[in-house]
């Protein structure tokens, strides 16, 4: 990827992708070392303009993808090579426009969510929230919203697995909160706080929670 990544172009076509992984246990940026080539739904034309680029999936993944079936996701990566099979194409249409979403994992230990650039793939373990404000960071990252996913979601061992339809759909948002200067405010001051702690400690948001909610911990910079 830092290879074809020195042509500026190739950017266009290649993702960083974030799982769960990279959420709950990444220090301390939640940005993935892993890449993909993501031609989305670009003709095979309009690929050709990345012919570097092409030439690696026509060699590594055509000759997988001529052994598939002929009805379904197989008839479908054999007519679309280039293309991922199985997309979310809802999800990129949703946060289409967007500077930032939300992130959070689909199995985690904590209510931790991350605000993350739009331009990466994001895998079968994420749940992503199209709102780019603080002031929805504010709501999700409450105390509220993590009782709630307590109360509504399922459990993986001790850790929750969080729920679309049980527990985000449910989710009582307040009146107007998108037109609150202050849920935005706070949200901007914690995410900043967070950020800085974890950098500070070179900690996992994991690790950063962990800590949170141990009630013997009072290092005067983190109580803030």
């Amino acid at each position: 990827a830092s290879e074809l990544l020195r042509d500026p172009r190739n950017g266009a076509v290649i993702s960083a992708i974030i799982g769960g992984e990279d959420i709950v246990a990444s220090k301390p940026s939640g940005q993935s070392s892993r890449y993909a080539i993501n031609f989305g739904r670009k003709t095979l034309r309009d690929a050709e303009l990345w012919p570097e680029v092409l030439k690696i999936v026509k060699e590594r993944v055509l000759p997988h993808r001529e052994t598939g079936k002929d009805h379904g996701p197989g008839n479908h990566g054999k007519k679309f090579w280039w293309q991922h099979v199985l997309r979310a194409d809802p999800l990129y249409s949703a946060i289409d426009g967007l500077r930032r979403c939300l992130v959070m994992a689909r199995v985690t230990n904590h209510n931790a969510v991350r605000i993350v650039p739009t331009g990466a793939l994001f895998n079968e373990q994420v749940f992503v929230f199209a709102f780019d404000s603080y002031a929805a960071f504010s709501i999700l990252q409450s105390t509220v919203h993590g009782l709630w996913s307590e109360e509504n979601s399922t459990r993986q061992g001790v850790s929750i697995r969080y729920s679309v339809s049980k527990t985000f759909e449910t989710f009582p948002f307040p009146e107007q909160w998108s037109n609150s200067g202050s849920l935005e405010d706070l949200g901007q001051a914690y995410d900043t706080l967070r950020s800085e702690d974890m950098a500070r400690k070179d900690e996992s948001i994991t690790e950063t929670y962990n800590r949170f909610h141990d009630p013997d911990e009072r290092e005067p910079e983190f109580m803030k």
